[in-house]
């Protein structure tokens, strides 16, 4: 496994070093605001098939995404859904929206996808240089706790990655908040850094806990 520093004067550099290894079926682990993330590009399947092997689960995965344009290229938005995504994207919430079809079956469950943008540079830009989209879980086998940090990250994961991306802590010590928007009221699936009350207080929607 290689780690590397992340730094902003090579911050080119190594998104093309991250970029290139996804695009080869690596596994990359990677900063987030909420928790460290472990990444496969979506259009390499043997990388796909060693993410899921890694996580131990058949769930769906996440994606991530650079923009609101982008997602939408994959995920059907709703008026709850639009509107959660302009007060708090990029930032620490995944929505779940219905699929347009467009993606290899894990990551889609009975027609929704999972999408998000975080707040950092990193995932962000990854994505960017993948064709705007990112296959993303937090960096560990389910059920384990997610780690905040590169260290806890490497602990965790051993030798099964083959590059990490060390940008420290990460900003909050929580997950993502998962809202299910394709129902109504929109429901949160996973509480996370973003309370409910916070979500309706600035949003004016009602949602179901």
């Amino acid at each position: 496994m290689r780690r590397v520093k992340l730094s902003l004067n090579k911050l080119e550099s190594i998104i093309k070093e991250a970029a290139d290894a996804l695009r080869n079926g690596a596994i990359v682990v990677y900063p987030t605001d909420t928790v460290y993330g472990m990444a496969a590009d979506i259009q390499n399947e043997s990388g796909l098939r060693r993410l899921l092997l890694i996580k131990g689960t058949k769930a769906p995965m996440p994606v991530v995404t650079d923009t609101f344009e982008n997602a939408e290229k994959i995920g059907v938005f709703n008026s709850n859904a639009r509107k959660l995504a302009e007060l708090f994207w990029p930032g620490p919430l995944t929505l779940i929206v219905k699929s347009r079809g467009l993606l290899p079956e894990p990551l889609e469950h009975d027609g929704k996808i999972a999408l998000r943008i975080p707040d950092h540079i990193f995932p962000q830009r990854l994505a960017r240089e993948l064709n705007g989209f990112l296959i993303s879980t937090s960096a560990c086998p389910a059920g384990m706790s997610s780690p905040f940090t590169p260290d806890d990250a490497e602990k965790i994961l051993g030798g099964k990655i083959d590059l990490l991306i060390d940008d420290g802590p990460t900003k909050y010590k929580g997950p993502s908040t998962i809202i299910d928007t394709t129902v109504n009221p929109p429901r949160i699936v996973r509480p996370g850094v973003l309370s409910p009350e916070d979500i309706e207080n600035l949003s004016g929607i009602k949602l179901l806990t």
